[in-house]
């Protein structure tokens, strides 16, 4: 029959792998918004791309019309300077006509700056594309794999309170109160090891008395932190 200091070793150690399994189960959720995030981002900066992409192509090309419009209004100008004998006018059609081939020197220029960023963007959208479609696999596979996990989990976990409530019910009944109350008010870290002549969880030093208590197996606190000390194996 298992002593004191074996229950407190197997239930610390049960305790702490079901809090382990517990937190991970419980951060499941974020960790999977986490990738999903990721996934979100990618197809986002992949969309961002595209309509970026098409803006530019309409601007571009509202930069084309704009600036066959001018030429054509060029012309109509020079057209009329062969009909026009007021000075004035002859004047203000030379202004309008040197405002308009600034015009198109200027919509000549950005049209020829669109168009090499159009390449430009062009050519890195399949590149785009392919780490959104990359980003929406590897999603699909870590969710998959992700709720098998926490599946198994939550099976383990099972299993695993089951053994503490085995255990424990080896616990002397004289101790079964105060055990109690020091899980309540310390969890999965209600226990710690004597290692030699220290605690294992505050680092403090236990008095020669305490140790040959642990070492004969009986409950034992300590008295810096209060956890229950048992001995190693």
């Amino acid at each position: 029959m298992p002593g004191v200091a074996d229950i407190l070793r197997e239930i610390h150690r049960l305790r702490r792998h079901a809090r382990e399994m517990q937190q991970e189960i419980d951060r499941a959720p974020i960790v999977l918004k986490a990738h999903k995030n990721k996934m979100e981002k990618a197809e986002a900066a992949a969309a961002e791309a595209h309509e970026a992409l098409k803006k530019l192509k309409v601007a571009s090309h509202e930069k084309e019309v704009s600036l066959k419009s001018t030429v054509q209004q060029i012309a109509k100008y020079e057209k009329q300077q062969d009909e026009v004998t007021d000075m004035k006018q002859m004047e203000a059609l030379k202004h309008q006509i040197a405002t308009a081939k600034e015009k198109v020197a200027a919509l000549e220029d950005e049209i020829l700056n669109a168009l090499g960023e159009i390449d430009e963007r062009t050519a890195k959208l399949p590149d785009q594309d392919k780490a959104a479609a990359t980003a929406k696999t590897d999603f699909a596979k870590f969710e998959t794999e992700h709720k098998e996990r926490i599946a198994r989990l939550a099976e383990e976990l099972k299993t695993a309170l089951g053994g503490i409530a085995q255990v424990e019910a080896g616990i002397p009944a004289d101790m079964k109160q105060h055990y109690q109350r020091m899980i309540n008010a310390f969890g999965a870290d209600a226990f710690a090891l004597a290692e030699g002549t220290t605690c294992s969880y505050c680092h403090a030093q236990i008095t020669s008395q305490q140790q040959i208590e642990v070492q004969a197996g009986m409950f034992v606190l300590c008295r810096s932190c209060g956890r229950g000390l048992y001995s190693a194996e």
